[in-house]
């Protein structure tokens, strides 16, 4: 009888130790938790067609004669500014990657992943990913997974809307309006 009762003490204490280290991973990881209160930051970011922040052969679409532009996948690297001016004060870069969606001409929507470098020089430094389907018109709401340094644990939604086109057509401005929650 005295065999079996050691393995049942050897198993009763490893099941208290593991519901300690279960208590203490709990606590380590609400520590991590962001500390920040609810804000919304609002900034413009800059796309030049033809130029070099951009490169549209990443992937080729799977099949234009049968579904248009489906599947192409495009590479940017963008200039993240304060006002809808492209020389208006720098705030970042935004850096991603878009899969086109559509399956019609002429119409564009993409899944887009995109990790924003940030810092207004004050009270917002970092960096903070958003994705989600993105089309060229309306307002678009993409999802905030995720961030880095003051946007450590972020999360909420980022509205997406198109604000202005200048150079002849070639230099295309988004509003952003990021809500952190």
């Amino acid at each position: 009888m005295a065999s079996n009762s050691v393995p049942l003490l050897t198993l009763g204490v490893f099941l208290v130790l593991l519901s300690f280290m279960g208590t203490t991973t709990t606590k380590q990881v609400e520590a991590k938790k962001s500390t920040y209160k609810p804000f919304v930051l609002n900034y413009y970011v800059h796309i030049q067609i033809g130029g070099i922040n951009a490169n549209p052969n990443f992937l080729p679409a799977l099949n234009q004669s049968y579904s248009a532009n489906f599947g192409a996948g495009v590479l940017f690297a963008l200039n993240v500014t304060e006002a809808v001016s492209p020389t208006s004060r720098q705030l970042g870069y935004s850096r991603g990657y878009a899969i086109e969606t559509s399956y019609l001409t002429g119409v564009s929507r993409g899944i887009e992943t995109v990790v924003l470098e940030y810092a207004d020089g004050g009270k917002h430094n970092g960096t903070f990913v958003i994705t989600g389907a993105v089309g060229t018109s309306g307002t678009n709401e993409v999802a905030i997974v995720g961030g880095t340094g003051t946007f450590r644990g972020a999360n909420g939604y980022t509205l997406i809307s198109f604000a202005a086109m200048l150079k002849n057509g070639t230099l295309f401005t988004f509003a952003h309006e990021a809500h952190f929650l």
